[in-house]
């Protein structure tokens, strides 16, 4: 619907454009993390809780699923992923749209993608 494209076009002008910005020291500061400085920014222009929430949340999928698959922490990995879901609630459909349109740029492996659409089970799958 246009509302719902509307909202994710302002997620792709701002969600990486902090990449350059961001903390990657160790320990690593996730407050200086690119997803939470773009939402910092767009908190200049909108007061829309959906467009903040998935422009800071918009890695945390990959995140969860590295941990599980890459790391073999699980028990963190469902955590991270219970957070995530806690978070965005009524919104997952809209922020599992944006988290695939991401996946889909550039050269990026595809199985978080498949793994969300797999354990997500009140997320209508999409195929383009």
């Amino acid at each position: 619907d246009p509302e719902s494209r509307r909202i994710l076009r302002v997620i792709a002008f701002a969600h990486d454009t902090f990449k350059h910005a961001e903390h990657k020291g160790s320990p690593r500061d996730w407050t200086r993390h690119h997803s939470v400085l773009a939402a910092q920014f767009l908190e200049k222009y909108t007061d829309n809780k959906i467009i903040l929430d998935i422009t800071e949340l918009h890695d945390e999928a990959y995140y969860s699923w590295r941990m599980e698959y890459l790391y073999h922490q699980y028990d963190e990995g469902q955590a991270r992923l219970k957070s995530l879901l806690n978070r965005i609630g009524d919104n997952i459909q809209l922020y599992y749209l944006f988290f695939k349109c991401d996946t889909r740029t550039g050269d990026k492996t595809q199985a978080p993608v498949k793994w969300f659409e797999h354990t997500i089970r009140n997320i209508e799958v999409v195929e383009f």
